[in-house]
């Protein structure tokens, strides 16, 4: 069982973008992950860039991008970007692999 799974840009995308091809699969598996208790985490660097994203892709309006990001916060602890933080994230990674 995952008990942590940190998300990236491509995921974030893929739960607020309909038109993309992995939209279907990634929210089942995200959904998957809420039911069993697993820790969602993002970093700053990806919330950052998924504004972006939203905003110049998607043309998504600025209400709309906040409002995604908000949504991401409620199911995600989020993790900044300092060496400390690297270090964390990484070995969250490494729960996923072993």
């Amino acid at each position: 069982m995952v008990t942590n799974a940190l998300l990236d840009t491509n995921i974030i995308m893929d739960i607020f973008d309909r038109d993309r091809t992995a939209h279907e699969s990634t929210l089942k598996i995200v959904r998957e992950f809420l039911e069993k208790g697993t820790s969602l985490y993002i970093n700053t660097d990806t919330l950052t860039t998924s504004f972006y994203l939203l905003r110049s892709l998607k043309k998504a309006t600025l209400e709309e991008s906040l409002y995604v990001l908000r949504e991401i916060t409620k199911i995600c602890d989020l993790i900044s970007i300092e060496i400390e933080d690297v270090d964390k994230a990484l070995s969250l990674c490494e729960d996923v692999y072993i």
